[in-house]
C-alpha cells in the first residue's frame, strides 16, 4: 500500500491536495481492504472550517459481457484501406529512412488476441491486446511476425475476446 499527496495546480496557484491510497502493490490480498475497515489519516496542522475531504471507491472491474457483444460488431481497422502512409504516424527527421506505419484496431475489448492473416489462411501476425478497460485500441506495425513488411493487398483480421469467447473477422486492405 502506497500513499501519495499531490498539490492540483492549474494556473501556478494552489487549488487543492489530492491524496491517494493505492493497493496495487499488495503483497497479497489480506492487505487488501474489506467491508468495515477503518482508515484513518493524520494530519499535523488541524482543518480550517472550509476544508473537506471527499473519498471515492471505484468499483472492481468487472466485465460487462452484453457490452463486448456490442463492441465486438463496433470493431474497426483504420485507416482502410491503408495507402502508403496515414496522418497519425509521426513524420522521420530523414527523408532517407523509411517512416514507420501503423494502423489502429478501435472498439477493442480490453483482454483479447487479434490474429492476421492473408486471404489464403496464412498467419501474418498476431497481437495480444491486454488494456484497461476503457482502452479499446492498439496500433499495429504492419510488420509480420518474423518482423518484414508486408505486401500490399486484402488481409483478414481475427478477434476473440478471452472473457467471453465472441469472435469478430473482418478484412482490411494495403496499398503501396
Amino acid at each position: 500500500m502506497a500513499g501519495h499527496v499531490v498539490e492540483v495546480n492549474d494556473i501556478i496557484r494552489w487549488a487543492g491536495t489530492v491524496f491517494s491510497i493505492d493497493f496495487m502493490d499488495a503483497p497479497d490480498e489480506s492487505q487488501l481492504p474489506k467491508p468495515d475497515d477503518v482508515y484513518r489519516i493524520k494530519f499535523i496542522r488541524p482543518l480550517s472550517q472550509v476544508e473537506s475531504f471527499v473519498f471515492t471507491v471505484r468499483p472492481e472491474n468487472s466485465v460487462d459481457k452484453t457490452n463486448i457483444k456490442t463492441t465486438m460488431d463496433s470493431i474497426k481497422v483504420v485507416p482502410n484501406p491503408y495507402i502508403a502512409t496515414n496522418a497519425m504516424e509521426t513524420a522521420v527527421a530523414n527523408k532517407y529512412l523509411n517512416q514507420r506505419r501503423r494502423i489502429m484496431f478501435t472498439h477493442l475489448p480490453a483482454n483479447c488476441v487479434i490474429r492476421i492473416f492473408t486471404p489464403t489462411g496464412i498467419l501474418v501476425d498476431r497481437i495480444n491486446v491486454n488494456n484497461e478497460s476503457d482502452n479499446g485500441i492498439v496500433h499495429w506495425d504492419l510488420l509480420s511476425k518474423e518482423d518484414l513488411e508486408i505486401a500490399a493487398g486484402m488481409y483478414i483480421y481475427h478477434v476473440k475476446c478471452n472473457v467471453t469467447g465472441k469472435e469478430k473477422i473482418g478484412k482490411f486492405a494495403v496499398i503501396k
